[in-house]
C-alpha cells in the first residue's frame, strides 16, 4: 500500500485504509459545508486508546443528536491499532481523531492520527 511518497500517514475511511492523499471527500458534503458532523480526539498509548469507552459513549450519543450513526460493525479499537501500526506509532503516545460527518449519498467515518 505504499504510494511511494515521503512520510506519507495512513487514515481508515469507512473501512478502507487510505494514505491522505487519497482520501477525497466531495466539496459539497454537508458535513464540510455546514459542519455537519462530530468529532472526538483521544490519546493513545502503545495502540490502545486512552478511555476508549468513555470516548465511544460520547461519540455515539453526539452522532445520534445531529441524526447520524457509527456502523455497529464496525470494531473501533482493532481498527485504531491497525491504523497506528500503519503509520508507525503502535509504540508510545499518540493522538486519534475520530469523525464522523454527513456527506451528500449518507455519512462518512474518518479515523486519523
Amino acid at each position: 500500500m505504499n504510494t511511494g511518497e515521503k512520510n506519507s500517514l495512513y487514515c481508515w475511511v469507512n473501512g478502507d485504509f487510505l494514505s491522505e492523499s487519497e482520501a477525497l471527500f466531495g466539496c459539497a458534503d454537508p458535513g464540510l459545508m455546514t459542519g455537519m458532523g462530530v468529532f472526538d480526539t483521544l490519546c493513545a498509548y502503545d495502540a490502545r486508546p486512552c478511555d476508549f469507552a468513555k470516548h465511544h459513549a460520547r461519540f455515539k450519543l453526539d452522532s445520534k443528536k445531529i441524526g447520524l450513526e457509527l456502523p455497529a460493525i464496525i470494531d473501533l479499537e482493532a481498527v485504531i491499532a491497525e491504523l497506528l501500526f500503519r503509520n508507525g506509532q503502535s509504540k508510545g503516545r499518540a493522538r486519534l481523531r475520530l469523525t464522523l460527518f454527513k456527506t451528500l449519498n449518507g455519512q462518512s467515518l474518518v479515523i486519523s492520527t
